[in-house]
């Protein structure tokens, strides 16, 4: 996505609560969430001082994957428009004192056929002011972000991201007692003890140390509590080091798999991908007055269809292509459209791109090469040693949806 945004550091600083004070437990996909919230509403904003919105669930799954589940993101976003945002928690900028916002108001919206297409979002005007050239500010990473997991990997990495600034070879460090940096890494509950903690925090140093652009080191320290006589967690103490060649450095490094037909990745869901492509079926059914007596026995029978007519083979190319985009989305150059094709290596005007049906098309004169998708994954597991991956500037037509980067 190359989606960057620059954050006030009192952000960084952030504990979720609900309405009475109470942390709430966040999960990756709340997360991602809200950072996307904050993207789009600040850019919309940045134009026209607009404080609402109206986004439809393809507008998420376009910025993630079009597998996601929308049950999923309702639910998600629900519990986002009842979130209130305690930052500054180090009380380390602004006056020094802790934050208090509700960023966001949303509400999910039913049309006249009782089915939801999206949803509706309102915030404020001092909190999309915070994101207007902040200083100090935080250079927030998207694309990094969006890969990391667990849910505290998240978390710290904009933490610790702060707390590095702008220093690009110097050895940074953060010393954070442990009671606070539970309650900004989401782990409130009493039957966390600070041991288990810290193996979480551990998993999620090394999760940040391989997939994102700084180096983190930690170290416990603890003290002797007199009346127990144990010696208990008091605080921890990071290094940080930015590393912006690193991802640069592994993708050279890492030489992406050309197996079309090889099993696709679990974390793509093809449940996921099965109970959406059931979803929409249905939804569009219902658009077109079909009568249905019964929902579940319905749905089955679009799910037997669906598998019948081949469903893994379409999951299967979609999980390939946008392994594919991920990779060639380095070379774009600007945010304008582009979509990605299939060149020869040989002769550079032999190349073709894709339909939304999954079906290779050439460039020049649009003829359609292959009538299935199994001929298409066939056809790219033949052509994958005289054929790269690339990209064409585009426009935003929906003939291109699939293809589209």
């Amino acid at each position: 996505m190359k989606l960057h945004k620059h954050f006030p550091p009192y952000l960084a600083q952030l504990v979720f609560m609900d309405k009475d004070g109470i942390i709430k437990k966040i999960t990756s996909l709340d997360y991602d969430l809200f950072l996307w919230l904050i993207y789009n509403t600040h850019k919309q904003y940045s134009k026209d001082s607009s404080l609402y919105f109206e986004f439809t669930y393809k507008d998420v799954k376009d910025s993630f994957s079009k597998s996601m589940n929308t049950d999923k993101i309702k639910s998600s976003l629900k519990k986002l428009g009842e979130l209130t945002l305690y930052c500054n928690i180090l009380q380390s900028y602004a006056d020094k004192e802790k934050i208090r916002i509700k960023p966001f108001e949303i509400e999910i919206i039913t049309a006249t056929n009782n089915i939801s297409y999206g949803f509706s979002v309102k915030t404020s005007q001092e909190f999309m002011e915070w994101f207007n050239n902040p200083s100090p500010k935080v250079d927030v990473n998207y694309d990094i972000i969006y890969t990391l997991k667990p849910t505290m990997a998240k978390l710290l990495y904009l933490f610790l991201r702060d707390a590095n600034g702008a220093y690009k070879n110097t050895l940074r460090k953060r010393n954070v007692d442990i009671q606070n940096l539970r309650h900004m890494m989401n782990i409130y509950d009493s039957t966390t003890t600070n041991s288990n903690f810290i193996t979480q925090l551990k998993k999620s140093i090394e999760t940040i140390n391989k997939k994102s652009d700084i180096d983190v080191g930690y170290k416990v320290v603890k003290k002797r509590n007199l009346k127990s006589g144990i010696s208990e967690i008091t605080e921890i103490k990071f290094t940080i080091k930015l590393n912006e060649n690193k991802l640069f450095e592994q993708k050279v490094q890492e030489k992406p798999s050309q197996n079309v037909a090889s099993e696709p990745d679990e974390k793509y869901g093809l449940e996921d991908y099965i109970n959406e492509r059931v979803d929409e079926a249905y939804q569009e059914a219902v658009e077109n007055g079909v009568n249905i007596k019964n929902i579940n026995s319905y749905k089955d029978g679009i799910r037997k269809k669906l598998i019948a007519d081949g469903i893994e083979s379409d999951y299967k190319l979609l999980v390939y292509l946008e392994e594919q985009k991920e990779i060639v989305r380095n070379s774009v150059p600007d945010n304008q459209a582009y979509r990605i094709i299939h060149k020869d290596e040989n002769n550079p005007y032999n190349s073709f791109s894709f339909t939304n049906e999954g079906l290779i098309e050439t460039i020049i004169d649009k003829k359609i090469l292959t009538n299935s998708i199994d001929k298409t994954i066939e056809y790219l597991q033949i052509s994958k040693d005289t054929f790269n991956f690339t990209f064409l500037k585009s426009s935003y037509a929906e003939e291109y949806n699939l293809s589209r980067l």
